[in-house]
């Protein structure tokens, strides 16, 4: 019997850019998929599960323009990292993290960005 999606939102796949900071400084990911609640992107360092980010998006518009682009940031908390343990031998984490608090004008940017998607 297959197990049962939990999620509450739409996840749409989409690889985009995406700026994590911590407590450790500021870097770059790309998303792997992204919905309303939640972002699951590949990430070069390990994080913590239970670490608190701050998140930007870069999303892009209806028209491949750089005036189209709009940029969405939120604060989350990391709830997955795989794989699970830091290994230097390993530069591909991929990282689940649960949107804590949104503006509503990022609200409004990811919600038009994902239902243009689905």
């Amino acid at each position: 019997m297959p197990a049962e999606d939990r999620r509450r939102a739409e996840r749409i796949e989409v690889a985009i850019p995406l700026d994590v900071s911590g407590d450790g400084g500021s870097t770059r990911g790309e998303t792997i998929n992204i919905s309303m609640n939640g972002v699951y992107f590949r990430f070069d360092s390990y994080i913590d599960p239970l670490t608190k980010v701050r998140m930007g998006l870069v999303v892009p518009g209806e028209v491949e323009s750089e005036d189209s682009e709009r940029k969405a940031m939120f604060d989350g908390v990391v709830v997955r990292t795989e794989p699970e343990t830091e290994d230097e031998n390993i530069s591909d984490y991929r990282i689940a993290v649960y949107i804590t608090y949104m503006s509503k004008d990022s609200r409004e940017i990811l919600s038009d960005f994902i239902s243009r998607h689905i």
